[in-house]
């Protein structure tokens, strides 16, 4: 397990907003599906605090995710969290990234692309979904963390972005 609190240095920060998820070292586990139902689309996103785009634009500016180590990685969450730049909804979702490279093995000074982490990771549950078939059990089994993986990506890349052109414009940032 990354020993957190001593990353931080005895500030508590992220340990608090990762402490939902410090019961368990695996990444989620996949819900069971409602019978033959459709996927649930996504909740909808609360409205963004004023000043939230600027305050995120400025801490990823400083934080490169295709060349950072665990360690920088849990800085970025914990000032995240400070300017409140993101719901904890988001930054408990994004402290999951933490528990997977742990689960990899990725030494905390380790530096690593994250976006190809969560890219490979993707395609790897692709492939899977693939060799064991189309059948709705196979995509059940697997759905739950497919989306959770997407959706980890999917912030990654924007952040990717944000800090490889921080005045990008017309992004949307907090969707």
């Amino acid at each position: 397990m990354i020993p957190i609190g001593s990353i931080l240095g005895g500030v508590n920060v992220l340990s608090g907003l990762l402490s939902p998820l410090a019961g368990s070292a695996r990444p989620e586990e996949p819900a069971q599906p409602a019978a033959a139902g459709p996927l649930k689309s996504p909740k909808p996103h609360p409205e963004p605090p004023p000043g939230a785009d600027a305050a995120l634009r400025k801490v990823l500016a400083r934080y490169d995710v295709t060349q950072i180590t665990p360690r920088q990685y849990a800085c970025m969450l914990e000032e995240l969290k400070k300017t409140g730049a993101l719901a904890e909804e988001e930054l408990n979702q994004l402290g999951q990234v933490l528990l997977e490279l742990d689960a990899e093995h990725i030494d905390l000074d380790e530096q690593i692309d994250l976006v190809k982490f969560y890219t490979d990771k993707l395609d790897k549950l692709q492939d899977r979904l693939q060799e064991e078939g189309s059948d709705e059990a196979a995509f059940a089994g697997i759905a739950t963390s497919l989306a959770a993986i997407q959706n980890r990506l999917n912030w990654l890349t924007k952040f990717a972005l944000l800090h490889s052109a921080p005045d990008a414009a017309g992004v949307n940032l907090l969707t």
